[in-house]
């Protein structure tokens, strides 16, 4: 009613909402990128090169996940934002992009749960044995969730 006719939200917001936030999205990935790598130089000026990749996988464990989670949200917005895109302007599409969207769907926001998963596992004050059971309750009420909504909505 605000914009357009009807109750239809305009398809040309949801595509500049999209792309700004992935856009966004790749901004962070890029600063994390950059965080990581002057972690890794310095933990190389103490322990060689090589080494410090082991050395900054266990002292940055929650940056790695969160990098992860980024990254894929990021690549997950700019698909759901070109798929609109594509649609809505009546192109052809990349193949590789158009042809493949729901497993990149998939791939992608299992990688984010994955990385999800990592993260609260890391950060989380719930240790072993009971912390795969808060990485069990997590996986569950998400997919609960997308199947609920799925079947009942």
């Amino acid at each position: 009613m605000w914009w357009g006719q009807g109750n239809d939200f305009p398809y040309q917001l949801i595509e500049i909402i999209n792309g700004t936030f992935s856009v966004a999205l790749l901004w962070m990935t890029g600063f994390l990128i950059a965080h990581m790598y002057h972690s890794w130089t310095l933990l190389s000026t103490h322990w060689g090169k090589w080494l410090a990749f082991w050395k900054l996988y266990h002292t940055n464990k929650p940056e790695i996940a969160l990098t992860t989670i980024v990254f894929f949200l990021c690549v997950r917005t700019f698909v759901l934002w070109y798929l609109r895109f594509v649609k809505n302007n009546r192109y052809d599409g990349l193949l590789l992009i158009v042809d493949n969207d729901a497993l990149l769907l998939i791939a992608t926001t299992t990688l984010i749960i994955l990385g999800i998963a990592c993260w609260i596992r890391v950060i989380s004050p719930v240790r072993a044995p009971l912390s795969m059971a808060v990485w069990l309750v997590m996986i569950m009420s998400s997919l609960g969730f997308g199947l609920g909504m799925h079947y009942f909505f």
